[in-house]
């Protein structure tokens, strides 16, 4: 199997996965994790061979972090740290308090809308 395929099948063997485990269970995430980070690693050690494909890695690298906006991470530790930072440091600046705001509503929508059963 050729990196460009294992990438993609990633999103259905996570949700393969997922169907088959309890929301809460950390399978589909880790699976999904070290399909990501294996495919990385192999397109690495192949070489980039133009600018078009250092973009895309460049893209998957970034798109690592959309990991911690996913169940079960999200619930037990991004979510929480992320409202304790709002609560403690963020709340009492004015500006600051409104934008940190819309983004604390916009991480659980996407959490609670798209990373529901998208793998990626």
């Amino acid at each position: 199997m050729c990196i460009r395929d294992r990438y993609m099948a990633r999103p259905v063997v996570y949700l393969l996965v997922a169907v088959r485990c309890q929301k809460s269970s950390w399978a589909p995430w880790l699976i999904s994790l070290g399909m990501d980070v294996l495919q990385l690693q192999l397109r690495m050690a192949a070489g980039v061979k133009g600018q078009q494909e250092l973009e895309e890695l460049t893209r998957r690298r970034s798109d690592m972090a959309y990991y911690l906006l996913r169940d079960p991470i999200y619930k037990r530790f991004t979510k929480p740290l992320m409202t304790l930072l709002h609560l403690r440091i963020l709340n009492k600046i004015p500006l600051i308090n409104a934008i940190s705001d819309l983004c604390l509503g916009i991480f659980e929508s996407m959490n609670s809308l798209h990373f529901y059963k998208a793998g990626s």
